[in-house]
């Protein structure tokens, strides 16, 4: 498309991207390279090869996977663009619960198979710190049903890729008020918050996971201590206004995921704007089938 400039310059580690919408200038650093099976990636002295990667009979590195090289303390490795989720440590995610077990909920996270949620890693009603007794297994719905969306972080990952969350932190739990979406896990940027406030008055949560939650910023109190943590969540009446900003930005997002555009708070804000300033609303977004269009209709 012509109305979209990019201007990339050959760095030793990747390249840069400068997008533009119109008159909004989107930057882009990477700090990696888009590779496809077979490319060669350029190596220093000393790497350790990673995985994703492969030596050829010449000696040369080459990648086996498509995704983006990656260089850590010279170690070389491609990371998947594409494919399911795969947990680590800390993973700031959103799920959605599938089945109440004995002791433990199940949650899709996107991952190839479902992540376990353990009784004693949520925290009870008026966050009681105490055992949790045969009663409190038989009044798990009460805490989560099947179909609850939920923020939460990974705590533990098996060898075998089996995630295992915890929402023991007030900023954790049951979601409300709100629409999910789901994009490439990979489209997420990791950050120092995955909880933000747009200026258009949304909150959203970042799921590294690819699970975007839109919603009414949180009207809860908390208290988040080392050994005390505290929320009350309460259901709002999502008033007509915020239900059209909210689904023009499920919209913008989804986009996002199919032309495979990075998803970060500012390039959210700067399309909504863009859109805002034409006067267009989510019917008139939603009746775009094409998401070429979309982005066509913010470039006029």
């Amino acid at each position: 498309m012509d109305s979209i400039v990019k201007d990339q310059k050959a760095l030793n580690s990747g390249f840069k991207d400068v997008i533009y919408f119109g008159d909004i200038k989107l930057d882009k650093t990477f700090e990696e390279k888009i590779v496809i099976p077979g490319d060669i990636i350029p190596t220093e002295p000393n790497y350790i090869r990673g995985h994703g990667t492969y030596e050829d009979e010449f000696g040369r590195l080459l990648s086996s996977t498509c995704g983006i090289t990656e260089n850590l303390n010279k170690l070389l490795y491609t990371k998947a663009l594409g494919g399911r989720y795969v947990g680590e440590v800390g993973d700031v995610i959103v799920g959605r619960v599938v089945e109440v077990g004995n002791k433990r909920w199940l949650v899709d996270i996107g991952s190839s198979q479902y992540a376990h949620l353990g009784l004693a890693a949520v925290n009870l009603p008026g966050s009681v710190q105490r055992r949790r007794t045969e009663e409190d297994s038989l009044d798990m719905k009460l805490l989560l049903d099947e179909g609850d969306v939920i923020c939460t972080e990974v705590q533990r990952v098996q060898a075998e890729g089996l995630c295992h969350l915890h929402t023991r932190s007030a900023k954790y739990g049951k979601l409300a008020n709100g629409l999910l979406v789901k994009i490439p896990g990979k489209l997420v940027q990791r950050q120092s918050q995955h909880i933000i406030v747009l200026t258009c008055g949304i909150q959203l949560i970042l799921g590294l996971n690819g699970f975007i939650w839109i919603s009414l910023p949180f009207e809860q109190s908390h208290t988040d201590t080392l050994n005390y943590s505290s929320s009350s969540m309460t259901s709002q009446i999502v008033e007509p206004d915020m239900r059209s900003i909210i689904v023009s930005l499920a919209t913008i997002i989804k986009t996002f995921g199919t032309l495979g555009i990075q998803l970060t708070p500012s390039r959210i804000d700067a399309v909504y704007n863009s859109i805002k300033s034409r006067n267009l609303d989510h019917r008139s977004l939603v009746m775009i089938k094409n998401p070429l269009e979309i982005i066509k209709v913010l470039l006029e």
